[in-house]
């Protein structure tokens, strides 16, 4: 990965979304932490609590969805630890949100459709951070 490249530029790569949708939801992420009262130290470091709460305000309708449905949370963060890795992961799941959330317009009005791809899409993404290969397919 390019130096100067983050997660959110990971997850672009990766899933095949725009460049422009990639900016936008930095820069929603970016104005959330803005919004701190008293302002964070380092500005170039996503607050762990702006993370947290994007996390909850973003996740919740998909967790909802979850539970209706019966079917487990692809949402795996750890809830003991809150190592960098840890947040990693946190940024990966709330940027991949927003990241599908930015790039279906029409779709952002049918939440149940957001949760299936996220759903599917996390899937996937867990199987990368497991470096999960496929016997089939490698």
């Amino acid at each position: 990965m390019h130096p100067a490249m983050d997660l959110l530029n990971w997850l672009a790569l990766g899933f095949f979304f725009q460049y422009n949708n990639v900016k936008n939801q930095r820069e929603h992420l970016a104005n959330s932490q803005m919004q701190l009262s008293p302002p964070s130290e380092n500005v170039d470091i996503l607050d762990a609590g702006v993370l947290r709460a994007f996390r909850r305000k973003h996740l919740r309708n998909y967790t909802n969805w979850c539970s209706y449905l019966g079917k487990k949370s692809n949402v795996c963060i750890s809830k003991s630890s809150r190592s960098n890795s840890d947040h990693r992961h946190e940024l990966l799941y709330v940027g991949l949100y927003l990241l599908i959330w930015g790039e279906f317009a029409n779709l952002q009005f049918m939440l149940e459709c957001i949760c299936y791809i996220f759903h599917q899409m996390t899937t996937k993404l867990n199987r990368i951070l497991e470096d999960y290969i496929d016997e089939n397919t490698g």
